[in-house]
């Protein structure tokens, strides 16, 4: 069921963009760029000006938020045209969402609930009262002009306002104004749905019985173990006291001998049945990871040393017996029931249950409500309060842009804008993903990767909640996975196979990739497309984003003594391009060479060792391992790590020049530094 705006402002859009020509809603006079078929307005500088901070370069801004914005939407069309049909069904979605955005930031808050006719009008006869707006645009001084409109409307109350409260004009005005502005956004909050004739009806109450028996999973007793153990204070006798196999009568007899708990040794170690997670009985206490030791283990299991939370005292256990969770019968489980009811359990409603109604009227139902919650909020666990949340925001969305209508604010340039800028915002996002892959990625892999991604996932969410979020995750680069995690093989991964440490590499690599991809393949686009420009002030000048001018750059600035600066460069390469092996691998030598020169030593080191474990056939992988083990050796002092390279380097490549000079490091490590302080020795004396 959709709602009237929605489709009403569908038709509004589709009507203005017949009138106005192919794919914009602005005038021809207006006109400021074009690629191929995407036009750039005035109205678009204008909101960007409006939303950029003054210390941002401004052609650079243009570029990256206009400019390649528009050529990468041109591009789509012709590779990917369905992307267009995806922004239509979008923008049915988000367009109360922008004119709300409109309604409340520009028209109330800015604007003072004043056209923006009669505010230019009043802006043309009163220039002198903005001397601050030096180039002339009316625009950047419009909330300054709206304030001093309301002034002149109500000069009467501002002067007994004033009189009132005395102190500097100045502050007295901006204060004045300020009060306004405050009062009608006040205002505009209040009362939203009664004001636009919505309501939110309240859930079904919920029979408390009948949620029991449909939700009896959650009413279980917590499953546990019975157990018996040996407690000692030297760790090292407790693990020698049972072989491969013990049997219980076994184990009972060692614990009663041997174990130094007075309160169980005399029942043989007997524990009794023991909470999963809970701390134990018997004053052993909490003892870290007994769970995770005694899961999925079947009865006879037998523990390794096990060190009690806090205390020098080592456990050893012996599982008699899994316990399994029971549901729990309603008597016992009424009390609970009911506080999860009282704290907003969810009520089982159907599809069409009406969430928001208009006049009356069924406008909103809850699949639709499922649907924005699962496109926009990540298929978020809704609980009765969250559901309602939910339902008044998306009612509230439905008032503003009613609000904004009657206003006739779609009619804005300020809504032209938002529109145009949103579409070419999700062209370019849906773009970016296609042009990685994310479309391709096959269901069975996805659904074996979501296992892996456990940490990424939250509890309870099933796999279709997160299916396009593993896709991204399956499309991500293979090579740059494997490199960092071999650059991160010492302290961010340690002890983690490649698989474990993947959900870890994508979250904090994943933002790096998308932006540097998504420069490259904008640059790309800019480049292909026919580009016309309207006016001698359209900013023209386009950062070189070309393959080229990249390696020339990092290039240079090595040459010239900044390897760090060129480090970055070749940084920004690599994830631009990471798809070309034997440019990824050329910038990962290069990466490591420029960090060696900068001595930032531990990168370099790390660097260097994801570069031959990649590629150990490459012509540099020699070079690579050799400067890695010296690195460590002398600079990070890491001689026993330094000593592993060395050897494995010799075995590696017997015949290699640096063989010599690996075999001496490594003698002069062997010797705790002594064959080269003879070997000073020796030239000082000859000296």
């Amino acid at each position: 069921m959709k709602n009237f705006s929605l489709t009403k402002a569908a038709l509004c859009a589709a009507a203005a963009a017949l009138l106005s020509g192919c794919n914009g809603i602005g005038t021809k006079d207006s006109l400021v760029a074009r690629f191929n078929d995407e036009s750039i307005y005035k109205e678009d500088l204008m909101m960007l000006k409006v939303n950029t901070a003054k210390n941002i370069n401004w052609n650079a801004q243009v570029y990256e938020k206009l400019y390649s914005k528009a050529a990468v939407a041109s591009a789509a069309q012709k590779e990917f045209p369905e992307i267009e049909k995806e922004w239509d069904a979008y923008y049915k979605d988000i367009n109360v969402r922008i004119l709300t955005n409109v309604y409340q930031r520009f028209f109330v808050d800015e604007c003072m609930m004043y056209s923006d006719s009669e505010l230019r009008r009043f802006y043309d006869v009163n220039k002198h009262l903005f001397p601050s707006d030096s180039t002339g645009e009316y625009f950047k001084v419009r909330s300054q002009v709206a304030g001093e409109y309301y002034l002149s409307k109500n000069a009467e109350k501002f002067a007994e306002y004033h009189s009132s409260n005395g102190g500097d004009s100045l502050v007295s005005k901006n204060r004045f104004i300020d009060a306004r502005r405050g009062a009608l956004r006040e205002e505009a909050a209040s009362n939203v749905l009664e004001r636009g004739h919505y309501i939110v009806p309240a859930l079904p109450p919920i029979d408390v019985k009948a949620y029991y028996e449909a939700h009896k999973d959650k009413y279980k007793t917590v499953p546990g173990y019975v157990l018996y153990h040996v407690q000692m204070a030297d760790s090292a006798a407790l693990a020698s006291l049972f072989g491969e196999s013990t049997t219980l009568e076994q184990f009972k007899a060692v614990a009663a001998k041997s174990s130094k708990n007075a309160m169980t040794a005399k029942d043989g170690g007997y524990v009794g049945f023991v909470k999963q997670d809970y701390p134990l009985p018997a004053g052993i206490g909490s003892v870290k990871g007994l769970g995770d030791y005694l899961s999925g283990k079947s009865v006879g299991y037998v523990t390794p040393v096990l060190r009690s939370t806090g205390k020098a005292v080592f456990q050893r256990f012996f599982l008699a017996e899994n316990v399994p969770a029971q549901v729990k019968p309603f008597d016992r489980a009424e009390a609970s029931v009911k506080a999860d009811v009282a704290d907003g359990a969810m009520p089982e409603v159907s599809s069409d249950f009406a969430v928001i109604l208009k006049d009356g009227k069924p406008i909103f139902t809850e699949r639709e409500l499922v649907e924005y919650n699962r496109k926009y909020f990540g298929n978020r666990v809704l609980n009765a309060k969250s559901h309602e949340r939910l339902a008044h925001m998306i009612a509230e969305t439905f008032a503003y842009a009613g609000f904004a209508e009657e206003f006739k604010l779609d009619h804005t340039w300020e809504y032209r804008a938002l529109v145009r800028s949103a579409r070419w915002d999700f062209i370019y996002n849906r773009y970016l993903e296609k042009k990685m892959g994310v479309d391709l990625a096959p269901e069975d892999s996805l659904r074996s990767l979501f296992k892996k991604m456990k940490p990424l996932v939250r509890e309870g969410v099933v796999f279709e909640n997160v299916k396009n979020e593993m896709a991204k995750v399956f499309a991500f680069p293979k090579n740059v996975y494997k490199h960092d995690y071999l650059f991160g093989y010492r302290m961010i991964y340690k002890g983690q196979t490649f698989d474990e440490a993947v959900p870890k590499i994508y979250s904090q690599g994943n933002s790096n990739v998308t932006y540097y991809l998504g420069r490259r393949y904008s640059a790309e686009a800019y480049a292909k497309a026919s580009k016309h420009f309207y006016g001698d002030d359209v900013p023209q000048n386009v950062p070189d984003e070309s393959l080229e001018s990249k390696l020339a750059k990092a290039d240079s600035l090595y040459k010239n003594g900044k390897p760090l600066d060129a480090y970055y460069v070749y940084r920004d390469i690599m994830y631009s391009y990471p798809e070309n092996d034997s440019l990824f691998q050329f910038t990962t030598f290069q990466m490591a060479q420029t960090q060696a020169d900068a001595e930032t030593y531990e990168d370099a080191e790390a660097e260097y060792y994801a570069f031959y474990r990649m590629w150990p056939d490459n012509e540099n992988a020699e070079k690579a391992m050799f400067s890695r083990g010296f690195i460590l050796n002398e600079n990070l002092r890491w001689d026993n790590v330094a000593l592993d390279v060395f050897r494995e380097f010799m075995q590696k490549y017997p015949n290699s020049e640096l063989r010599e000079s690996a075999d001496w490091l490594v003698k002069n490590i062997e010797s705790k530094g002594q064959l080269a302080e003879d070997l000073l020795k020796k030239i000082s004396e000859e000296k």
